[in-house]
């Protein structure tokens, strides 16, 4: 089942194999992923395998602005992470599972940006460094030390980013 053969006859990464590497997006993905239970792993895994061999990619020039899209998208999207994971221990009991929901949720969004980002790098081993001045800002959310801000500088930042990229995409 997994790994597939890629674009260029080479294997493609598993959801595992991509939490490994040190490309610096996965880090944060890697944090979602440990808290996940077995259950969890397996269905962000089957999501991510599902979607992945769904996916062909062309071989014009087009491959290497999809390939920052995705690694840009990958670099974004794990702020998404930050929130159940910061809310978990504190949720009152009957908010826990809609937490695990979107925990499993935003692993599975960053996991698979970061396939498709990894698979369009190929024959290199990893996607481009992600962007310094995005981490900085990325960084800011997460040291933030009230959730409440948090959650608002999650949704006015990282979500508009999110939704301009595909704007434009279209």
């Amino acid at each position: 089942m997994w790994p597939r053969p890629g674009p260029l006859g080479v294997e493609s990464p598993t959801v595992l194999d991509l939490i490994r590497p040190e490309w610096p997006p996965l880090r944060h993905v890697r944090r979602g992923w440990e808290v996940l239970t077995p259950e969890e792993r397996a269905e962000v895994e089957g999501r991510v395998q599902s979607v992945a061999a769904q996916v062909t990619w062309p071989e014009d020039a087009r491959r290497d602005a999809l390939l920052h899209l995705f690694a840009f998208l990958a670099q974004v999207e794990t702020i998404a992470i930050e929130i159940p994971l910061r809310f978990l221990p504190h949720a009152p009991e009957r908010v826990r599972p809609i937490l695990r929901r979107q925990l499993v949720d935003e692993v599975f969004h960053s996991s698979i940006f970061a396939r498709l980002a990894h698979e369009l790098a190929l024959p290199a081993s990893q996607p481009p460094a992600p962007l310094a001045s995005a981490e900085r800002l990325l960084d800011r959310i997460r040291a933030e030390p009230d959730l409440a801000v948090t959650a608002t500088l999650l949704n006015l930042v990282a979500e508009g980013w999110i939704e301009t990229l595909f704007k434009h995409a279209l």
